[in-house]
C-alpha cells in the first residue's frame, strides 16, 4: 500500500453487498461448474503474514525503535523492537498490536526500480537483502518481497536493454545467493490506475505490454538460476523465488478493476495467485463480499495446482455491518473453508498516507478476534523452511 491507494477508494465504494452479491453467486457457480456446492471442510493451516509499521509500534505500543519489519529484526536493536510489540513478546508489556498473533511471514519492499539510491541497483544490495531475509528467518518468518517500477524501468524492461538485464541480474543473484524461500510480488495491483504499471497509470502500459514485462522479469530470474546471462531465454525455473501475481480485487463486471485477468501472464510464469482487498469504513463489507467474485474468476482461469494468497488485506474498526471482530471471525472460519486453495494471507497493519485508510485495530476485542483466528488456522514458525526451494504450499 502507498499514497497511490487514494485511488483505491473508488473501488472500495462498491463493497458492502447489494446487487453485486447476486452476481458473485452466479460467478462462483460458473467457476465451480454448476450450482455452488456446500463449502468443503477446512483443508488445514495457512501462512499468516503482516506488514509491521514501526512508527506505530514505537509511538503507541512501546517499541524502542521505529523500524518496519524485517528491519526491526536487526539483532543489534534493543528489545522490545517493533516486531516484539507487534507479536507481544521479548519484554513487551502489552498484549501485542494484533493480540499476540505470531507471524509466518512479513511483507517488505526495497524501493521502486530504478529510482536513485534504490538498493536493487547498488553494489551492496546482496548484503542488504541477505541481512533482512536472515533476520526475518531468525525470527521464524519468511518474506513477501514487493517490487515496483518507475516508467523508466518499465520502458527498459520492454526494450530488454542492458540496464534491465543488469539490474535484474543483481536482484536475482542476491535472492539466489541467500537461498531462502521468498514470495516475490512484482508489479502488484496492475488492474488499477494508481501505479505506473497499472491500467490508466502513468506508464501507459497495455495488457499485452504488462504480460510481456512480467514474463521478461520471470525469464531474467530463470536465466540467472540456470547460470546464464539474463535475457538469454534458456532458463526454465526460478528456484527459491516464488512469483506471486496479485491484482486488486473486483466484485462485479462493472467494478473499475474488473480487467484483472486480462493481465494474467499465464500459469507457466506464476507460483502463487491472489488479490489485494480492503474493507473500508461504513461499507458493511465481509470477506465474502470483498473476495468471492475475484477468487471465483481466478478459479475458472488459473491452473488448479496454483495456490491462492491474499497479498494485502485490511479492515477498518469502523467497517460497519457486523463489525471488525465478526469480519476476522468469518475470514479465519467459514471464508477459508469456502476457499481451500487460499493458503496465505498478509494483513496490512498500517495507516495510509491519506488519513482514511487505517487498518490497525484500535479496539482490544478486534485484536483478540484476529489473534484467535491466527491461533486456529495460522502456521507459526517457518525458520526451518528448506533452502533453495519454493515457499511450500501448506497441506
Amino acid at each position: 500500500m502507498s499514497p497511490a491507494y487514494v485511488g483505491t477508494q473508488l473501488v472500495h465504494g462498491y463493497v458492502g453487498g447489494g446487487a453485486a452479491t447476486g452476481t458473485q453467486v452466479d460467478l462462483v457457480a460458473l467457476a465451480q461448474g454448476g450450482a455452488a456446492p456446500a463449502p468443503p471442510p477446512s483443508s488445514g493451516k495457512i501462512f499468516v503474514g503482516a506488514r509491521i509499521t514501526g512508527s506505530y509500534e514505537k509511538t503507541t505500543m512501546g517499541a524502542l525503535d521505529a523500524n518496519d519489519a524485517p528491519y526491526s529484526a536487526d539483532p543489534a536493536l534493543p528489545h522490545p523492537t517493533a516486531w516484539d510489540t507487534f507479536e507481544g513478546i521479548n519484554g513487551n508489556t502489552r498484549p501485542g498490536s494484533m493480540g499476540g498473533a505470531r507471524l509466518a511471514y512479513v511483507q517488505f519492499g526495497l524501493g521502486v526500480g530504478w529510482t536513485a539510491g534504490n538498493p536493487t541497483a547498488t553494489a551492496n544490495f546482496a548484503t542488504v537483502y541477505g541481512n533482512l531475509i536472515n533476520w526475518a528467518q531468525a525470527r521464524g518468518a519468511f518474506t513477501q518481497f514487493d517490487w515496483g517500477a518507475t516508467t523508466t524501468a518499465l520502458t527498459d524492461i520492454l526494450a530488454d536493454n542492458a540496464t534491465a538485464r543488469s539490474n535484474f541480474s543483481a536482484l536475482a543473484d542476491a535472492m539466489y545467493a541467500n537461498g531462502k524461500p521468498v514470495l516475490f510480488r512484482p508489479l502488484w495491483e496492475m488492474n488499477g490506475g494508481w501505479y505506473a504499471w497499472g491500467i490508466g497509470g502513468t506508464g501507459n502500459i497495455s495488457h499485452a505490454q504488462y504480460i510481456t514485462i512480467w514474463r521478461r522479469i520471470w525469464q531474467y530470474f530463470a536465466d540467472r538460476k540456470a547460470g546464464v546471462a539474463a535475457g538469454t531465454g534458456t532458463g526454465t525455473g526460478t528456484g527459491n523465488v516464488s512469483f506471486f501475481w496479485c491484482p486488486n480485487y473486483w466484485i462485479s463486471t462493472s467494478s473499475p478493476t474488473n480487467q484483472g485477468m486480462q493481465r494474467y501472464p499465464g500459469d507457466a510464469y506464476v507460483d502463487w495467485v491472489g488479490p489485494d482487498g480492503y474493507a473500508r469504513a461504513n461499507t458493511g463489507a465481509t470477506p465474502n463480499s470483498l473476495f468471492d467474485y475475484t477468487l471465483a474468476e481466478m478459479t475458472s482461469v488459473v491452473a488448479a495446482s496454483k495456490p491462492f494468497a491474499i497479498g494485502e488485506w485490511g479492515c477498518m474498526d469502523s467497517v460497519g455491518g457486523a463489525g471488525k471482530a465478526a469480519f476476522f471471525n468469518t475470514f479465519f472460519g467459514s471464508f477459508l473453508q469456502k476457499w481451500p486453495r487460499l493458503k496465505a494471507a498478509n494483513y496490512f497493519h498500517a495507516s495510509g498516507a491519506d488519513g482514511t485508510d487505517n487498518w490497525i485495530p484500535t479496539i482490544e476485542a478486534n485484536r483478540a478476534a484476529y489473534a484467535t483466528g491466527v491461533a486456529a488456522v495460522g502456521l507459526g514458525n517457518t525458520t526451518t523452511l528448506p533452502l533453495n526451494q519454493k515457499v511450500p504450499i501448506p497441506a
